[in-house]
């Protein structure tokens, strides 16, 4: 009864509030939210995932289980983290009176803005332990778990901190999934965390003391061709930014219960005179990985990267005449060299990516189904005419640097009219080579004898 007790005491409810509580009417319950796939409430951990290369095959010392079950394991090693469970509280689902209402303002559309997002040089990610992630919701120190006034029985948590080049914190993102429902709770020191989705100005209010933006909006989040609504609130207090986004949340008779639980989240966090997290504990670290970013101004600047320069073409495109070239690396997460020539609306990149970031996950297509790459096989949209088996694939095929061929690149090669770009062939294919270095090719306008005479001195044999 700790828990509950604290959770009570610091109920607050307004005089107004208690009279018009009073004369509330029971709420109509919103349709039930089908079969929601995926945490795609954008968030920074998605961001970050692009442009920090954060993920369960790349992330340092993430924390790595056969099975889910209640508690992380702390034990470091290769493959994908299971998350903590939270165990069952036994507290059922107690209906709180003194819980606050939210005004939920409707955004009619979201969009994805994650190109203008800006990820600082240096920046790296660090998986949370289980002390850790259970110390951010106890400011006291307890650390005893997940409070079960959040209503989060079930569900597994996976928790990221990402940290700046001197080792301070940026952001905590705790993500969280049981069936089709997700949540992602953002933290941030002194500000609101970054978003890479943007919509309309939030309207704030006042929530016991604290200023909360609260709002719904609808859309296809999972991609089922059906409309769904997603939670989020945002606010700032006692030098901690958050935002709260979820969806997917039903009773056992089906109806959405996402109001509820966000609810729930909001009055346990902000209803009392302080907020009820902590990062304290998170503010700084001193496991920085070395990192070093730099920029070229010519192929054969970039070629004096020794580490690089078997994989790069030993000659520039003719006729580019803009170059822009930039190395990328972050110990353990990724050691990238880009390269991209333009010429108007024209270009030619190459991305060679050495293997410092873990094994690549993307199977090598066998050039001997031509079914599985071959795009001269298939009618644009591809949707109707490629298999479903081969859509990754036919898309964005890997070759083993040995198998690489003239024909290849013609099987590659995609040309089409367009009244509002250029006429000409679209290519595109990465190459793994023995070692796991692989090179991502992309071109349009480029023949097909100029791309394979810039890959083919990079070939074994």
């Amino acid at each position: 009864m700790k828990y509950y007790n604290q959770y009570m005491d610091s109920q607050q409810v307004s005089p107004d509030f208690h009279r018009t509580l009073c004369e509330l009417q029971p709420r109509p319950r919103r349709s039930h939210v089908r079969q929601v796939a995926a945490l795609t409430a954008c968030g920074a951990a998605a961001c970050l995932a692009l442009y920090v290369g954060l993920s369960p095959a790349s992330a340092p010392n993430q924390v790595a289980s056969d099975a889910i079950v209640p508690g992380i394991q702390d034990t470091i090693g290769p493959g994908e983290s299971s998350g903590y469970l939270v165990p069952n509280s036994g507290q059922g689902t107690t209906n709180f009176f003194c819980m606050g209402g939210l005004d939920y303002v409707p955004w009619e559309t979201e969009v994805d803005g994650s190109l203008r997002y800006d990820v600082q040089e240096g920046s790296f990610g660090r998986t949370l332990t289980q002390e850790q992630l259970f110390d951010v919701f106890w400011p006291d120190g307890d650390g005893e778990g997940i409070p079960w006034t959040l209503f989060w029985d079930g569900y597994t948590l996976k928790a990221d901190a990402i940290y700046d080049k001197e080792g301070s914190l940026l952001w905590v993102t705790v993500v969280g999934s049981k069936g089709d429902a997700h949540f992602s709770l953002q933290l941030s020191p002194d500000q609101l965390p970054p978003t890479c989705v943007a919509g309309p100005e939030p309207t704030y209010y006042d929530y016991f003391g604290t200023e909360i933006a609260a709002w719904t909006s609808t859309g296809d989040w999972n991609d089922d061709g059906e409309s769904e609504t997603k939670v989020t609130i945002q606010a700032v207090k006692d030098g901690i930014g958050v935002r709260f986004v979820n969806y997917g949340q039903t009773n056992q008779d089906g109806a959405d219960t996402a109001l509820d639980f966000n609810s729930f989240f909001v009055n346990r966090t902000f209803a009392g005179e302080g907020i009820q997290l902590t990062l304290d504990h998170l503010l700084t670290t001193t496991d920085i990985p070395d990192w070093r970013a730099n920029t070229f101004s010519s192929l054969e600047e970039a070629r004096q990267e020794t580490a690089f320069a078997p994989y790069l073409p030993a000659s520039a495109p003719t006729g580019y005449g803009e170059f822009e070239g930039k190395l990328s690396y972050q110990e353990g997460v990724r050691n990238t060299l880009f390269l991209r020539w333009s010429r108007g609306y024209s270009d030619v990149t190459v991305r060679v990516s050495l293997p410092e970031g873990g094994a690549p996950e993307e199977e090598p297509v066998d050039v001997n189904t031509p079914a599985a790459y071959d795009v001269r096989l298939y009618s644009i949209p591809w949707c109707d005419s490629v298999p479903e088996e081969y859509r990754n694939s036919v898309s964005s095929p890997t070759f083993r640097a040995q198998d690489m061929t003239r024909e290849i690149i013609a099987a590659r090669s995609l040309s089409y009219p367009d009244a509002g770009d250029i006429d000409g062939p679209r290519i595109n294919f990465t190459i793994r080579y023995s070692d796991g270095t692989e090179a991502e090719y992309t071109s349009k306008g480029l023949r097909e004898d100029a791309l394979w005479a810039m890959i083919s001195p990079t070939l074994p044999g």
